[in-house]
């Protein structure tokens, strides 16, 4: 039988904010059901968390879980009464539903046969499938230092060999259903798949001849140098000009390629490394030095100045705008157009970490737009007064939770007669605000709990359970923050 899974279709993004990357893959596919693969125990459980804070039903699933509580997350994910499973890489391979329309791979799997098992996960049922990897520098650094705690000598060998084959498919710019395919001794007869993030957006190639010149002369010089090969990470701190005692110990500062990379970054070489190690130029060895040393192919390229044309890196997806900030703090910034930052961290839902992280950017758009637009007036209310929208319906599980609550039942005690996660109780509850039911909140917090939380969401916005928990110290659960931001945008209304 062939490994070929042609209704999947496979994707590899850059791993820049992994949460907000993997909520707006989620949330673009409403009514899908999905599993999300982490490497650690603790990530599941709080990715888990996350997305049922943020309106996405999701449970955990990994060897750590009471074996009751693992079966129970598994049997409402097969009811549909879970969407999203998050599971630890490595384990989850008893999950079997054959409608799972997707996979996020949040962390990167040690090998390609444990990719290609969890990717297989969806789809079973023959209807198309996406698989989706964020892929980063930094996961590959961590799963280095999980070899190197390896004590047998040849299992680090096959573990760095099976990361780099990872890192390679990670990186290639070319069909990756082909790739995968030849890893398992298979031919793919198409250049073109149609059904890969490569062959249906071909990546854009730049003219790499001259940081690949370095990056080989580099190499070369530091083997002239010490009589032996070092590592890469040691080539790119000689090509940035790093003052590190390695260095000055033997003497690369004083080596005519000492600092000649500085126009990039150290991530950067980084790529274009891995990248000329695809190429054939390099090669890797895969001891625990993991030194890099020149081909025969490198050291022609390196005298006879042979073009090297080299590829783009992926990027990262495109957040949604709700992601960043709410509707609420958008129409402020269109309504005050705020000039410096004082005024931009007047508008709701702007605390300092997203002052940081986003007031230049969106400080320079507004710039931008006046020296081409006029100041708009506004009445007072031209933007307070919001569409009327109809209440949503509540589903028959959401009202048979309510039923029970406004009986005298506690959370705890609804989800352990109903079978549920507790989180899940509180989405119901939570919907039950939004679908116009009146709770009191003094069951769930303190009146002046309720005021701190209500303070941070003033402060933060509405956007993300998430980014209002971590202003909170953690000390509230994603449940609680459910119920009262449901309280407090039903109050608005």
């Amino acid at each position: 039988a062939s490994f070929n899974r042609p209704n999947l279709t496979y994707r590899v993004a850059a791993k820049a904010r992994p949460y907000e990357q993997t909520l707006s893959f989620i949330r673009a596919r409403p009514n899908e059901s999905g599993i999300v693969y982490c490497q650690s125990r603790k990530t599941a459980e709080s990715v888990a968390a996350r997305l049922t804070a943020d309106g996405v039903k999701a449970a955990p699933y990994h060897a750590g879980m009471e074996s009751g509580d693992r079966g129970r997350n598994q049997e409402l994910f097969l009811r549909d009464e879970v969407r999203v499973i998050c599971a630890t890489i490595a384990f989850g391979m008893g999950i079997n539903k054959p409608n799972v329309r997707f996979v996020v791979h949040y962390d990167l799997p040690k090998n390609i046969e444990g990719y290609y098992q969890e990717t297989g996960r969806a789809g079973r049922d023959g209807l198309p499938g996406e698989c989706l990897l964020l892929f980063s520098a930094g996961d590959v650094v961590k799963q280095t230092q999980f070899i190197e705690e390896k004590t047998d000598a040849q299992e680090q060998r096959i573990a760095r060999q099976q990361l780099q084959q990872m890192v390679h498919y990670a990186e290639i710019p070319t069909c990756r259903r082909g790739a995968l395919l030849e890893y398992f001794g298979e031919t793919f007869p198409e250049s073109n798949c149609g059904g890969c993030d490569n062959c249906l957006s071909p990546r854009e190639t730049w003219d790499g001849t001259l940081a690949a010149q370095k990056f080989l002369s580099c190499v070369y010089r530091i083997r002239e140098k010490s009589g032996f090969n070092l590592g890469l990470n040691h080539a790119i701190e000689v090509l940035t000009g790093a003052d590190t005692e390695k260095v000055r110990k033997w003497r690369h500062d004083k080596l005519s390629t000492y600092g000649i990379g500085r126009e990039h970054t150290r991530s950067e070489w980084q790529t274009i490394a891995r990248e000329l190690i695809r190429l054939g130029y390099v090669r890797q060895s895969t001891d625990r030095y993991a030194v890099v040393e020149l081909t025969p192919a490198g050291r022609a390229a390196l005298s006879q100045r042979k073009t090297v044309a080299l590829t783009k890196p992926v990027a990262a997806p495109e957040l949604q705008h709700y992601i960043i900030f709410s509707d609420v703090s958008l129409r402020q910034m269109a309504r005050q157009y705020p000039t410096n930052e004082r005024e931009f961290a007047r508008i709701s839902g702007v605390g300092e970490r997203k002052l940081q992280e986003f007031g230049a950017v969106f400080l320079a758009e507004i710039a931008a737009h006046l020296q081409t637009n006029p100041r708009q007036m506004f009445a007072d209310n031209s933007f307070d007064a919001p569409h009327p929208t109809p209440r949503p319906c509540l589903g028959q599980s959401a009202r048979e939770t309510l039923r029970r609550f406004q009986d005298g039942q506690s959370v705890g005690q609804i989800a352990r007669e109903r079978g549920l996660v507790s989180g899940t109780i509180y989405s119901h509850l939570a919907e039950s605000i939004e679908a116009g039911e009146r709770l009191d909140l003094r069951v769930f917090l303190a009146a002046d709990e309720q005021k701190e939380i209500e303070t941070v969401f003033a402060e933060v916005g509405f956007g993300s359970l998430g980014a209002v928990r971590e202003r909170l110290g953690g000390r509230y659960d994603y449940g609680v923050l459910r119920i009262v931001r449901a309280a407090k945008q039903a109050e608005n209304k």
